[in-house]
């Protein structure tokens, strides 16, 4: 008589074992897609962490610039409202004011208004007055919001906030 021996793997074994690794992989590559989208975000916070503070120091730069002049009126050109500010403009008067344009990096990696492809960013610069300030009226608010879309999450934006006071 001829005996069979079970020396294998039933069907259901090898369905259940092929299981068991689709579901680590997929899981696997759900792990990688969530690592590349934070990455992602991370970039994208940092790039517009430093717009947000390069809208600041343009601003800061007029008020300076006012200073070196003559001192007289340190807020000449920084009018209570919203504009779009780009680093080589000396005035906010010379600036598109309001539209929320998309900002463009030209070719040397530089974000501007005025040449080159459009980026994901958008940058509004508020100037306020502060009306606490009484009579002397020394200082004024300055709030840079850079706003960017991405899949996944809504509204992403870096907002920098600060005070500028007449040192003069």
């Amino acid at each position: 008589m001829i005996r069979f021996s079970k020396k294998g793997f039933s069907l259901l074994g090898v369905i259940f074992a092929i299981g068991i690794i689709t579901i680590g992989l997929i899981s696997i590559l759900g792990l990688i897609n969530y690592i590349i989208l934070v990455g992602r975000l991370s970039q994208d916070r940092f790039v517009a962490s430093n717009l947000a503070q390069e809208g600041i120091e343009i601003v800061r730069g007029i008020r300076d610039t006012n200073w070196i002049s003559g001192g007289a009126n340190w807020k000449n050109g920084l009018a209570d409202g919203e504009y779009e500010v780009q680093y080589n403009e000396t005035s906010l008067s010379a600036l598109w004011v309001g539209s929320g344009r998309k900002l463009k990096i030209d070719t040397n990696g530089f974000y501007n208004y005025s040449s080159g492809i459009d980026s994901k960013f958008t940058r509004k610069v508020e100037i306020k007055w502060d009306e606490d300030s009484g009579a002397t009226n020394d200082n004024i608010d300055v709030i840079s919001t850079v706003t960017w879309d991405m899949p996944g999450f809504s509204g992403t934006s870096v907002i920098v906030q600060d005070r500028l006071y007449n040192w003069w």
